[in-house]
């Protein structure tokens, strides 16, 4: 169990791991890992020790609403009953455990990703041999908010299908996402499947999330880096504003320099007199 996101009640960006020994996962210790302090934090396991599955410890959590969300179905997220499974989160804010109502959904054996649509919470529910539904939770926290919005149907016959949550979906209507190996687009407009003319690859969602991570990170290097300029930048002028201000003060106060400015003035005075 693990996932990195963006708390923006603190302003900060954490990671989430669980550390255990080789294939213990039962006995793993989670730990919180925050970049403005730059250090790890202990995180109540409570959440791991129930866990219904090895599976649920080796995905990332999906962040939303400041909050990191992992399903937890019993064998390998296979489930034939909607009550086997519910939806866990972690707020990244308060470092707190809880849960988030699923949709009833009740259509045989299925496959449970949890994914971002937009900006909201959605589950893709793989129905191994014909499609997968697509729901979405229009209001976050509310159950009833949960719409199906759309169903795509497999382009092909077969068994069982390998299929992968979308990447992205774009303005125009298409959800781009891996379908066994190959990268395939579906055309809502037409309900058509395309394949990418990218070459068959291996772990696409892990190659765009490793991009956005670098790209975050970045960002983030970068702020640091400007932030650190204009500290330095504004306790130099705090040093040079106190300089000043002494060496005007101890020139005030030099009895030398007010008598040669007296002097300086007389002879001025009298050499100006005709």
């Amino acid at each position: 169990m693990y996932g990195f996101g963006y708390d923006e009640f603190y302003d900060d960006y954490k990671l989430l791991g669980t550390f255990c020994r080789k294939s213990k996962f039962d006995r793993g210790e989670l730990k919180i890992y925050s970049l403005k302090s730059d250090s790890w934090g202990s995180v109540d396991d409570c959440r791991l020790r129930k866990c219904k599955s090895r599976e649920e410890v080796y995905i990332s959590g999906i962040i939303v609403k400041g909050k990191l969300h992992w399903p937890n179905a019993k064998v390998n997220g296979l489930i034939s009953d909607y009550k086997e499974w519910n939806i866990i989160s972690f707020d990244l804010a308060n470092e707190k455990w809880g849960e988030v109502e699923h949709p009833c959904y009740k259509e045989g054996y299925i496959h449970l990703y949890l994914g971002v649509l937009g900006s909201d919470l959605s589950i893709f529910c793989d129905n191994a041999t014909s499609h997968v539904d697509f729901w979405v939770m229009k209001e976050y926290g509310v159950k009833q908010s949960w719409t199906k919005m759309l169903t795509v149907n497999y382009p092909f016959d077969t068994p069982w299908c390998d299929f992968y949550l979308p990447c992205f979906m774009s303005n125009k209507g298409e959800i781009f996402f891996r379908f066994v190996k190959y990268p395939m687009i579906y055309k809502l407009k037409d309900s058509s499947f395309r394949y990418s003319e990218a070459e068959a690859i291996n772990g696409v969602q892990l190659a765009a999330m490793s991009q956005q991570i670098a790209q975050l990170t970045r960002a983030v290097a970068q702020s640091i880096a400007q932030n650190e300029v204009m500290l330095k930048t504004v306790e130099e002028l705090k040093k040079q504003m106190v300089s000043m201000t002494r060496r005007r003060r101890n020139h005030s106060l030099s009895p030398d320099s007010s008598s040669e400015e007296e002097m300086g003035s007389d002879e001025e005075f009298v050499g100006a007199t005709p």
